[in-house]
């Protein structure tokens, strides 16, 4: 299972990635989102990742998910996410922050 999908598995607030896994991931993230994602806001609770990043000034919250509930919070541009390892159909939400 591929990092993402684990935490995807959380139910509660996972704990900190590892700097070296952060900033793998903010990469990988990044190059989905066309954002510079910042490695340390990555979280994931309750089925969905979170991150922080930014296209020049303006910044931007995102959300991976697979339909969670919790994600139904947030008002953003949805577009499909696939997992290079897996098959499963993810959804990338990008949220502006102002």
């Amino acid at each position: 299972m591929s990092l993402i999908g684990q935490l995807l598995t959380s139910t509660e607030l996972a704990p900190p990635l590892p700097t070296d896994q952060a900033e793998a991931l903010a990469a990988d993230l990044g190059r989905a989102a066309g954002l510079t994602v910042y490695p340390r806001s990555i979280a994931a609770r309750g089925g969905v990742l979170f991150f922080l990043g930014r296209q020049g000034t303006p910044k931007t919250l995102g959300l991976v998910h697979a339909g969670a509930a919790l994600a139904g919070e947030f008002i953003g541009q949805a577009q499909p996410f696939a997992l290079e390892d897996d098959t499963s159909t993810l959804t990338l939400t990008l949220c502006p922050t102002d």
